[in-house]
């Protein structure tokens, strides 16, 4: 996951852009869009909507939480998914990029979310 600012229309936005697989996803102002990359261009994805080691989950996309699988206190692995996400009516899963304990986790099920929000926080277990 990685953020961006652009110009559109005199508007400046920061944008968010990740990659799923054969799929860039690009939210910004409110809106979400995705496009397929074609097969000679596809790029390997990352294991977390995280990336890298961080110990923050957060919400790729403005969108409702729709299942949160851990509790403060939790232990988790890697690769392991702890929410899932609805954006577009697509389930986004998102899934922690190293073993640790949840520290807090700061929405519920069925909340709104808006791009950026960090929605669990993770410490060293």
């Amino acid at each position: 996951m990685e953020f961006f600012e652009t110009e559109i229309k005199g508007k400046h936005y920061k944008v968010l852009k990740e990659k799923v697989g054969s799929t860039v996803w690009l939210s910004f102002g409110g809106w979400s869009f995705k496009q397929d990359l074609p097969i000679g261009k596809r790029l390997k994805s990352k294991t977390s909507s995280t990336g890298g080691n961080s110990k923050e989950i957060r919400s790729p996309m403005p969108g409702q939480l729709i299942k949160l699988n851990v509790k403060a206190g939790d232990k988790i692995k890697a690769g392991q998914t702890l929410a899932v996400l609805e954006a577009m009516k697509m389930e986004h899963s998102l899934k922690a990029n190293i073993d640790a304990v949840v520290d807090s986790v700061m929405f519920r099920e069925k909340d709104s979310l808006q791009m950026d929000d960090l929605i669990i926080k993770l410490k060293d277990t």
